[in-house]
C-alpha cells in the first residue's frame, strides 16, 4: 500500500469528518512529511488534498514551513513605583557627545553650556 493510501486509510479510521475536527499529532506529521515531498515534486495543494482525502486548507497548514519563533531575550522587571533607568544622550551643535547622565545631571550640564 502506498503512503497516500495509508494516510487516507488512517484518516478514514477517524470516522466522519467535520470542519475543525482534530487530527492526531503523529498523523499530522505524516501528512506534513508526505505533503512536502509531493509539493517538491510539483503537485498542487488541491491535487494533494484529493490524494489524501483532506481539505486543501488542511494540507496547506500542515505542509507550510513554520518560521522560527524569536529567541527569548533577558528582561529586567522593576518593582512598582520604580522608574526604569533612562539613557539620555546629548549631542551638542559643536559635536560633543554625552551619555549616561540622569535628567538632573543633563539639565545642569545644559545650563553650564548655555
Amino acid at each position: 500500500m502506498n503512503r497516500a493510501a495509508q494516510i487516507r486509510r488512517r484518516i478514514a479510521e477517524l470516522g466522519p469528518r467535520r470542519r475543525g475536527a482534530r487530527i492526531p499529532e503523529d498523523l499530522r506529521r505524516g501528512i506534513a512529511s508526505y505533503g512536502r515531498v509531493r509539493r517538491r515534486e510539483g503537485v498542487s495543494l488541491d491535487a494533494l488534498a484529493k490524494e489524501l482525502g483532506v481539505s486543501s486548507e488542511t494540507v496547506r497548514r500542515y505542509v507550510q514551513v513554520r518560521p522560527r519563533l524569536p529567541e527569548l531575550v533577558p528582561v529586567e522587571v522593576l518593582a512598582d513605583g520604580m522608574d526604569a533607568p533612562r539613557a539620555l544622550v546629548m549631542v551638542s551643535p559643536r559635536g560633543y557627545h554625552v551619555e549616561g547622565l540622569d535628567l538632573e545631571e543633563m539639565a545642569r550640564l545644559l545650563r553650564m553650556l548655555d
